[in-house]
């Protein structure tokens, strides 16, 4: 049996669940992968990349910081993916690299079932290749407005101008430093796309955003997922607001580039309680290191 390698490439990555998640799944379907994470600094990204075309891959997630900065290096991009402008899942085959963007319907699977936010505003904080993918994923859904807020104003600017007319029930646009908290107690929904509060980070235990920011009875989603529930979700909860944990898009992005590695449906039960799991395990650790 010849086995295949798959896994995840960032910098930093030691704080993934994916090896554990994705691991579980293929292990489930007896399918012979072996995944895991490879740190990758930026000055080695095009190096790893071409390395990928000499076999025995089945392909990589791309996490931060190469969402974006992978785009060059590949053969070819999902319609999806050259939209969002950002790739988090690489498919290998017969040579050939192929893009793909599996956030956007991960973090749609994310929403809970029925929830309605036609003629709202929606602030994203962030502007890397996770808030993009959020900003297309929320095209549809009949914002009024969707607001991009980030403390490098020329990104949130190019961002914003990414998707300038692309909204069909209202605009895209910049929200300044000196107005993002009255921006956000306006909004049904606030979404957390940066790696503040990530357990193990350097930014671990801070917060994107002042809970006061938040309007009661809106939605605080954060797409840090370790720990599932962040400082940030746990004081929206205190606030009213309703918390959204990342771990669901982590699961299901997850599952759509198994999809697309296998075509197979991948273990989505399996591939959660790997993930939970792993979660448990790298926090417990953490405390009993001090850290």
């Amino acid at each position: 049996m010849t086995w295949l390698k798959a896994g995840v490439i960032g910098y930093p990555v030691r704080h993934s669940v994916s090896p554990a998640m994705h691991q579980a799944a293929f292990n489930r379907l007896g399918l012979p992968v072996e995944y895991r994470a490879w740190e990758v600094k930026p000055a080695e990204l095009a190096t790893f990349v071409a390395g990928l075309r000499g076999g025995g891959w089945l392909g990589v997630n791309v996490t931060i910081p190469h969402k974006q900065a992978i785009l060059p290096l590949l053969d070819i991009l999902s319609p999806e993916a050259a939209a969002v402008g950002a790739v988090n899942t690489v498919v290998v085959a017969d040579g050939k690299l192929t893009g793909h963007n599996t956030d956007v319907a991960g973090f749609l699977a994310g929403l809970p079932p029925g929830t309605d936010l036609r003629g709202g505003q929606a602030l994203i904080i962030g502007a890397g290749g996770a808030a993009a993918a959020v900003v297309f994923g929320l095209l549809g859904l009949g914002l009024a407005e969707i607001g991009v807020f980030n403390r490098h104003p020329e990104r949130a600017e190019s961002l914003a101008a990414r998707f300038a007319g692309r909204n069909p029930a209202g605009r895209v646009r910049v929200v300044r430093q000196d107005e993002v908290c009255a921006y956000a107690r306006q909004c049904v929904l606030v979404v957390n796309c940066t790696p503040v509060g990530t357990a193990g980070m350097p930014l671990a235990g801070q917060l994107p955003l002042a809970p006061d920011c938040l309007a009661p009875g809106s939605f605080a989603y954060d797409l840090v997922y370790n720990p599932p529930e962040t400082p940030w979700l746990r004081a929206a909860r205190d606030r009213g607001a309703r918390p959204i944990s990342g771990l669901t898009m982590l699961v299901y992005q997850g599952a759509a580039a198994f999809r697309l590695w296998t075509g197979r449906e991948a273990p989505v039960d399996v591939m959660f309680e790997a993930a939970q799991r792993a979660l448990s395990e790298f926090n417990s650790a953490s405390v009993s290191d001090g850290g």
